[in-house]
């Protein structure tokens, strides 16, 4: 098993304000933090004006916090270069 984790996040909805994602952690990527994952998705939006990411629903894999603040990363970044990619992950 891997000690490094990987959130997927998909692009479920876009308008002219927002973007939105699913995030999960896909059966085999969860490494030690979420070692027995579940593939079922938390959702999350990210404000294109501002960049603000704001969880609308989280993972059930994500008692924590840990994989809605990754999933935050991972668009921030994009957001940061004009980006809203159908598919994109954090890995760590």
């Amino acid at each position: 098993m891997s000690t490094g984790i990987e959130v997927t996040l998909e692009k479920v909805g876009e308008s002219d304000c927002i973007a939105e994602y699913k995030f999960f952690v896909r059966e085999g990527n969860g490494g030690l933090a979420v070692q027995s994952p579940t593939g079922l998705p938390g959702f999350a939006s990210i404000r294109k004006e501002t960049g603000q990411v704001e969880l609308q629903r989280p993972c059930p894999d994500d008692a924590e916090g840990f994989l809605f603040a990754r999933a935050s990363v991972a668009l921030r970044r994009h957001w940061k270069v004009g980006e809203y990619p159908s598919v994109t992950s954090w890995a760590g």
